[in-house]
């Protein structure tokens, strides 16, 4: 990113460079950081910090994964080729999802008034087992912004709980580009679950697509250093 000093009044010249997550990974006020280059990391590859982790598609794992929903697919989702929960996993690039809402390519819930749906639902949900365990620190996802959701949350299976991944919360609503959460922890399981809550459409809500970062060793926060008293 280039900033030049194009414009006439200081005022002007305010800009933010803001990540999908919603962090500003870079910024300027008047005279500030003009006339210089900033360079930083999409996002898509691996960490602003140089990390060596990768996004993990299911795409590549439907042989291995068993997909599971509920409540169910609002019953006309064939009539627009909504009803594959697999197609939440079949993107093979974070620069162009498989999925295109409205035309296919998302699984749709029935929403809260739905007539299978009753008014105990509150959140629609969709698992995944991955017969083996994955260290994730940054999911993603992508929805629809007419059919969509307040919030959507990553758990994990721990025992017999699914317990919230601490920092990783995507606010909606969430349309066709990827959503990322920010400051996620750090965790391994082998079941995870994505949990979607107010739903902001009264008879469907779509899920178009999930995907997952592992993150490499460069990934990982560097210590701190134990300090050592000076010698007397």
């Amino acid at each position: 990113l280039h900033v030049d000093d194009d414009g006439s009044w200081e005022s002007e010249r305010s800009w933010e460079l803001i990540a999908p997550s919603g962090t500003t990974l870079a910024s300027g006020q008047g005279t500030d950081g003009l006339d210089v280059t900033t360079e930083v990391c999409d996002g898509l590859v691996g960490e602003a910090d140089g990390g060596t982790g990768e996004w993990i598609f299911g795409s590549e794992h439907l042989a291995d994964w068993t997909l599971s929903n509920s409540p169910s697919a609002v019953s006309y989702c064939s009539s627009y080729d909504l009803c594959d929960l697999e197609y939440v996993i079949q993107t093979t690039s974070m620069d162009e999802p498989h999925s295109s809402p409205g035309s296919g390519y998302c699984f749709d819930f029935g929403g809260p008034a739905y007539n299978s749906v009753t008014v105990s639902v509150n959140a629609w949900t969709v698992t995944f087992n991955m017969e083996k365990e994955y260290t994730f620190s940054k999911w993603a996802i992508t929805g629809s912004t007419h059919y969509g959701f307040s919030t959507a949350t990553l758990q994990y299976r721990s025992g017999g709980s699914w317990i919230d991944v601490e920092g990783s919360a995507i606010a909606g609503p969430v349309g066709s580009d990827f959503q990322y959460s920010a400051g996620m922890a750090t965790i391994t399981s082998d079941k995870w679950r994505v949990s979607l809550t107010g739903a902001t459409h009264n008879f469907q809500l779509y899920i178009c697509e999930v995907v997952f970062y592992a993150p490499g060793p460069s990934d990982a926060p560097t210590p701190k250093p134990t300090a050592v008293p000076a010698p007397r």
